[in-house]
């Protein structure tokens, strides 16, 4: 339901057809800096990540603060980065929509 020349949705389209190809056409990719930004600018709190890397322990806590805190880049399907998505409520939609967003900063 889909026109990939015309980037429109054929009539009919469901909205999980609409979702699902979000998801799977999504970015991939974005810097921290276009991350964190988009995350700004849709009214999320960065400090509950950071309290969330806080009450992990042992290595968790040191390769999670790490990626977090040191990262160039971050990868939508990165383990860790969707532990995070998930641990503050993002559906797998919402970490697309985020990252096509970013990608644009």
């Amino acid at each position: 339901h889909f026109n990939e020349q015309t980037e429109l949705y054929y009539e009919g389209a469901s909205q999980q057809e609409i979702e699902q190809y979000t998801i799977e056409n999504a970015v991939s990719v974005v810097s921290k800096r276009q991350l964190k930004l988009a995350l700004i600018l849709n009214g999320f709190d960065l400090s509950i990540i950071d309290n969330i890397i806080d009450n992990l322990t042992g290595l968790e806590k040191i390769i999670a603060s790490t990626t977090w805190n040191e990262a160039i880049t971050f990868e939508r399907k990165d383990a860790l980065l969707v532990n995070l998505a998930t641990a503050v409520g993002f559906t797998e939609l919402q970490l697309a929509e985020l990252f096509n967003q970013a990608s644009q900063l």
